[in-house]
């Protein structure tokens, strides 16, 4: 019980928002009638405000510079659902987490009709595709990660981790999670087995992970979201687990997230107010700025390894149509264009 509260706590303060006046950004959103099919492009997922269930998915073509906004929403004539999470894509299929609805949406990513609903979990959060058969699911509310059949759309088992799951990654034959919710480890799966082989003590609130061209594995904590800890850049060795090298962030009042990394695997990027860029052979964190905030409240950022394009959302007052910001490898504004409310994840069609 006194985890679930403060779970409900921490996701409250995440979610408050400031009430502003909207602005208009980038370029023309299609109607509800003229939606984007069988383009080039990525989804967004926009999570909504928090219990109001006004979570939806966008579509932005790279080739035609076109948005279309609530796609799931006028193609299935329902709501996505509340706080729309992460997707990941199989062949033609795509699966929605959306994650205070409890569920997954699976849908066909040419016409975003919705296929099935997968249901049976806490408070899903990211899925991580293992082989043609087997995907896992973390979780935020449950000690466990649910294992699903990405081809009939069943949860087929779960693994008992005795703590809530996060951020994860692949590295065969194992698979990298943190524990993120008022916790600091790392957990190692055996993705043949379906077992933990081991567990990384790192710095508190680990909030994502990536592997590099090494398949060394990176961890960025946060310190904790009170502040208790300085922030950490962990890297791992993803063979004997050990941990190589531990970059310090200078202030203890620093929240650094959404650590990300390029199509060649040897450059990391992060969100501390404004964007940083890391080699992997740094010895130490940024003092420059790869991308300035100025007035905006950047909540996420992607890399689109196809375009060599970086996708970095901006949820402005959490409450009005947020914006997503193209940027080069260079730091160079491309585009940018509205999205949904709280514009989060990018997934790549």
């Amino acid at each position: 019980m006194i985890e679930n509260i403060r779970i409900i706590i921490k996701i409250l303060i995440v979610s408050i928002f400031i009430i502003g006046c909207e602005d208009s950004f980038g370029p023309v959103e299609t109607e509800q009638d003229d939606i984007l099919y069988n383009e080039n492009g990525v989804f967004i997922l926009n999570e909504g405000n928090f219990m109001s269930g006004n979570g939806s998915l966008s579509f932005y073509s790279i080739d035609s510079q076109k948005v279309s906004n609530n796609v799931f929403l006028n193609v299935n004539h329902k709501s996505l659902g509340d706080v729309v999470q992460s997707m990941v894509i199989k062949d033609t299929i795509g699966f929605i987490v959306v994650n205070n609805s409890k569920k997954i949406e699976v849908i066909n990513i040419n016409t975003y009709k919705e296929i099935t609903t997968i249901t049976g979990f806490g408070l899903p959060r990211y899925i991580q595709l293992i082989n043609e058969t087997k995907a896992y699911v973390t979780d935020l509310k449950n000690p466990t990660i649910q294992i699903i059949n990405p081809n009939t759309y069943n949860i087929t088992g779960q693994i008992n981790v005795g703590k809530t799951t996060e951020a994860i990654t692949l590295v065969q034959p194992n698979v990298f999670v943190t524990n993120w919710s008022f916790g600091n480890q790392v957990f190692v799966i055996n993705t043949e087995t379906d077992q933990i082989i081991d567990s990384i003590m790192v710095t508190k609130e680990p909030n994502s992970i990536v592997a590099d061209k090494n398949n060394r594995i990176w961890v960025l904590s946060s310190g904790g979201f009170m502040n208790d800890e300085l922030p950490v850049l962990t890297c791992i060795n993803s063979e004997n687990f050990r941990i190589e090298k531990t970059l310090v962030f200078p202030d203890i009042n620093l929240n650094p997230t959404h650590l990300i990394i390029n199509g060649t695997k040897d450059s990391l990027y992060f969100i501390n107010n404004d964007i940083y860029k890391i080699s992997i052979n740094a010895t130490k964190i940024p003092d420059e700025t790869f991308v300035n905030r100025n007035s905006r409240k950047f909540y996420s950022i992607s890399y689109h390894a196809k375009s060599n394009l970086l996708f970095i959302t901006d949820a402005l007052d959490y409450n009005q149509k947020g914006v997503v910001w193209i940027y080069d490898i260079s730091g160079n504004e491309i585009d940018h264009f509205n999205a949904g409310i709280i514009p989060s994840g990018i997934c790549y069609k």
